[in-house]
């Protein structure tokens, strides 16, 4: 969870937990003979993986909450424009691969807005094919694609081979990355970047410590906001944050509507590789105030448990979380 205009991180949480004044204790895991017949290297391996921080420690393709990226880019290059529309029939042949929309008997004719509410594959292989390799990666590198966001935490993964690069990548790693797919990046990456799509334009480094004092109560240092660079402009940030309340009020987002709010976000299920292995990661990003955004977060469940895959799960943990948070932050209904 993170303050949008500033890059300051709110809250940040794994599962499974473990007690931070006794992060060595394994009862909550494991019995005391399961425990007794574990060997030294495997407590470590376990304890290792317990500790470690996956939202900036791990990475993941982002799915469908790479496509605001993707509309943002395109219609900040000229390369499309908000009255354009496009016909989804279910598929894109690219490449000699046929390459399914998540909607397999198609959404039919869809205005841009609809695209990205309806989270129509389809349309966003069209608007990359508009863009072009050259745009399309030179927008992943304005985003901060391929880069460490540079966190005030220790294990931030390194990025650069996330990303593929303008000179090795094809039309068909252009089709599946404009939807989130053969790109990877952090959890605190992708907030950081899309936090810059909702906010006018501005991505800023994300950080933990707002002020140091000493023990008395004494400032020492306030950490003030760092800001890298301009993503977009104002204007193209306006209709993201549009086309995002749309996701939520009548498209695929709609479990993670709060009464009296106006939240954006966007849905996303990314399949794992190998692929057809039935592993996915389900994810919601979303935010409030749309007009004038106050907090953003970011859920993600890794390899859920479900007969259907679908990201209900994470907005419905989303909507949870933030019908608490909201009137803690003294953000109050609108309507």
């Amino acid at each position: 969870m993170m303050d949008p205009n500033n890059g300051q991180i709110l809250a940040m949480a794994n599962y499974p937990n473990y007690d931070l004044n006794n992060p060595a204790d394994l009862s909550s895991f494991f019995t005391e003979n399961e425990i007794q017949s574990l060997t030294e290297e495997e407590k470590t391996e376990f304890l290792n993986s317990l500790w470690r921080n996956e939202a900036v420690s791990d990475t993941h393709e982002p799915g469908s909450t790479m496509k605001p990226f993707t509309v943002a880019a395109a219609l900040e290059e000229g390369s499309i424009s908000e009255d354009d529309t496009y016909f989804c029939d279910g598929y894109e042949m690219v490449g000699g691969w046929k390459i399914d929309c998540a909607k397999r008997s198609g959404h039919g004719h869809q205005t841009l807005a609809e695209a990205v509410a309806n989270s129509c594959n389809d349309a966003l292989m069209q608007i990359a094919k508009k863009m072009g390799i050259s745009n399309f990666s030179d927008y992943n590198r304005i985003f901060g694609f391929g880069q460490k966001t540079n966190i005030d935490i220790v294990g931030e993964a390194s990025a650069e081979t996330l990303v593929i690069s303008k000179e090795k990548m094809t039309e068909t790693d252009l089709a599946v990355n404009s939807f989130g797919q053969s790109i990877n990046m952090t959890s605190i990456q992708l907030t950081s970047s899309f936090a810059s799509l909702i906010n006018g334009g501005y991505l800023y480094q994300p950080h933990l410590v707002k002020q140091i004092v000493t023990s008395n109560g004494n400032n020492v240092e306030t950490i003030d906001k760092i800001l890298v660079k301009q993503t977009i402009s104002p204007g193209t940030s306006e209709k993201i944050k549009d086309y995002l309340l749309g996701t939520v009020d009548f498209g695929t987002g709609k479990r993670a509507q709060i009464e009296g709010y106006d939240i954006g976000g966007k849905t996303a299920t990314a399949e794992k590789l190998p692929r057809g292995n039935g592993k996915h990661v389900i994810s919601f990003l979303g935010f409030a105030p749309v007009q004038n955004p106050q907090v953003i977060m970011y859920v993600a469940i890794d390899e859920p448990q479900m007969d259907y895959i679908t990201s209900t799960p994470a907005m419905l943990l989303f909507k949870e979380i933030f019908e608490n948070t909201l009137p803690y932050l003294d953000i109050y209904p609108t309507t």
